[in-house]
């Protein structure tokens, strides 16, 4: 186990991927059910704890519940949405006297449209596991993957990078990073990531 507390095997062992695409995306958002690997003993032992739970009867539960613990979450297709904005703050500086940033973010009714859908999908889970529902988290949630703000397009009037990663407004300065992707799906932006900044830096290999 490292230091964490995770574990030392790979955190997502699989998916459910039957609603990443279909005719539905006109009226909702695809999801993805992601099904986590982390070894929960921190998680198991906090709500023992909270319970009352002691000594060797304590090492004996964690050992139980974490045997049989499965943590499943979800992740929604995000649209483009040109009020979802990140800006300088009018109002707010950091110690170097640069603007901070003022986020202002909203799930809309395609994304929340969805949330019947999971709903359902997590009441069957439960049912053909035959287990117990330790916790719900119902909320919206950040997935941490950064995406946006530096979106790539066509035009320069409405994006900040070309095809090539390159910035519109300075021609040898490219941006390696996620944040040129405008939308996000529900798989994980890495790998176009890399493939991007694989693709910018064989471009500046030809142009030094």
């Amino acid at each position: 186990m490292n230091r964490f507390g995770l574990g030392e095997v790979p955190f997502s062992r699989g998916g459910i991927f039957n609603n990443r695409d279909g005719d539905f995306r006109r009226h909702r958002a695809a999801i993805k059910h992601a099904i986590s690997n982390n070894v929960p003993n921190m998680a198991v032992a906090s709500r023992l704890i909270a319970q009352g739970v002691i000594g060797a009867e304590l090492d004996k539960q964690i050992r139980h519940q974490a045997a049989r613990w499965v943590d499943i979450s979800t992740v929604f297709e995000i649209l483009p949405q040109p009020t979802n904005t990140v800006r300088p703050s009018t109002t707010r500086k950091d110690a170097l006297g640069i603007p901070m940033l003022t986020v202002h973010y909203e799930v809309d009714d395609y994304v929340k449209a969805a949330k019947s859908v999971v709903d359902a999908d997590y009441k069957q889970f439960v049912s053909l596991m035959g287990g117990t529902v330790i916790e719900d988290n119902t909320g919206w949630q950040n997935r941490d993957h950064l995406m946006g703000t530096v979106i790539m397009g066509d035009n320069p009037k409405d994006s900040v990078v070309n095809h090539e990663c390159r910035c519109w407004d300075h021609s040898n300065l490219f941006l390696a990073t996620t944040g040129v992707i405008p939308a996000s799906g529900v798989i994980n932006p890495t790998l176009t990531g890399v493939a991007l900044s694989i693709r910018a830096a064989e471009i500046i290999d030809r142009e030094i």
